[in-house]
């Protein structure tokens, strides 16, 4: 279980800084910049001025560039001084544009009523921000901070951190995208929109790159994440796929969004020709498919991937991992099979994947009465 002392002092943080500037290191993989995000949207949410500082943000999210705000250069870097306006004093500003000559700058204001320099501030922003880093051991890997001194929240999982911050949330046996998913939850009743997606292509992400093994937590998130969605945000999801260009990433993202727990005792991860044309591939990725995730099938008490293949005629086949020696028995009675240790290879006549699954549901229910 990740470590949840720091949650509650995170949130007290929270609580006294009204701006929060977010770092991702850029020497890992982009799954960083989706979790920098789902961070930024979830911030926003809870009332706070969340600022992403890293210059190459906008190149991870181009597929979604008319759903996500851009985040531009002046408030990737907070100014050093402020010129406030008190608009009360009878002038409406409708516009504002500048022009520097030599050393002088001058602003142009346009709008309606009087203004005069009593109605003018400047007062300096080198006050002390809130700064959450994503992935970076050490205080040398982040550029681009602005002239404030900060309150650092480490978040990472790499054996050699630091513990550069003064909340230093640092579990490696977990996946990055485990530790923001439940910092996120500790401040937020409920996860909807582009949090949910940004945790998602986080996740998908960072396991694709990841070389330990996959658990039963980390896909049972992506499961509940999912759930979350709306009808238009599980189509950006799917455009997200379809823009892919590695054909092992897509079938490998569609493998782990299509795994389930129903019924709980029960690993199932069913394929249809319409998800392998999603992705472009066909049931020769299969192989890939199992060597990905046989960690977590040999995890699991019964765990069952099922294809339709379509090598005329469409047929759906399978490959269970069984450790009951009556479930293995039941399905080699019940269909062609061979078995080898805890594994079997099924053939059925079944021409869709759910048929075939609501079969052999019932065959396992039949085992469990």
């Amino acid at each position: 279980m990740i470590n949840s002392s720091p949650f509650e002092r995170i949130k007290a943080y929270l609580k006294n800084y009204s701006e929060v500037l977010i770092f991702y290191s850029d020497q890992r993989d982009d799954f960083l910049a989706w979790l920098s995000l789902a961070l930024f949207y979830s911030l926003k949410d809870f009332g706070k001025n969340a600022i992403i500082l890293n210059q190459s943000f906008e190149k991870n999210v181009l597929f979604l560039e008319k759903n996500i705000p851009q985040i531009n250069s002046s408030s990737r870097h907070p100014a050093s001084f402020i010129i406030s306006i008190n608009e009360n004093s009878g002038f409406e500003i409708s516009s504002l544009s500048y022009q520097k000559q030599g050393q002088n700058l001058n602003l142009f204001l346009t709008g309606q009523g009087n203004l005069t320099k009593d109605n003018i501030l400047l007062k300096s922003n080198k006050t002390e921000a809130l700064l959450i880093c994503l992935g970076a051991k050490d205080l040398n890997e982040i550029e681009g901070l602005p002239e404030k001194t900060f309150l650092v929240i480490n978040l990472d999982n790499q054996n050699n951190n630091e513990r550069f911050g003064q909340v230093n949330l640092v579990q490696p046996d977990y996946l990055l995208a485990e530790i923001v998913f439940t910092l996120i939850t500790n401040l937020k009743n409920e996860l909807k929109g582009k949090i949910v997606l940004a945790l998602i292509f986080g996740f998908l992400k960072e396991l694709f790159f990841n070389q330990n093994k996959i658990t039963r937590n980390q896909l049972e998130k992506i499961n509940f994440l999912q759930k979350q969605l709306n009808f238009a945000e599980k189509n950006l999801l799917n455009q997200w796929l379809s823009v892919l260009k590695d054909k092992n990433e897509k079938i490998y993202y569609l493998a782990l969004l299509k795994t389930s727990f129903q019924p709980k005792d029960t690993l199932w991860l069913c394929l249809s020709q319409a998800d392998f044309q999603q992705v472009n591939v066909d049931f020769m990725a299969i192989p890939f498919v199992l060597q990905k995730l046989t960690s977590v099938f040999t995890a699991t008490e019964k765990a069952a991937l099922l294809w339709e293949q379509n090598s005329s005629p469409l047929r759906v086949r399978g490959i269970f991992y069984l450790k009951e020696k009556k479930a293995q028995e039941t399905l080699v009675r019940n269909f062609s099979s061979q078995i080898k240790n805890n594994w079997i290879l099924l053939k059925t006549d079944f021409k869709n994947i759910k048929n075939a699954k609501e079969k052999i549901s019932e065959i396992f229910s039949g085992l469990n009465s």
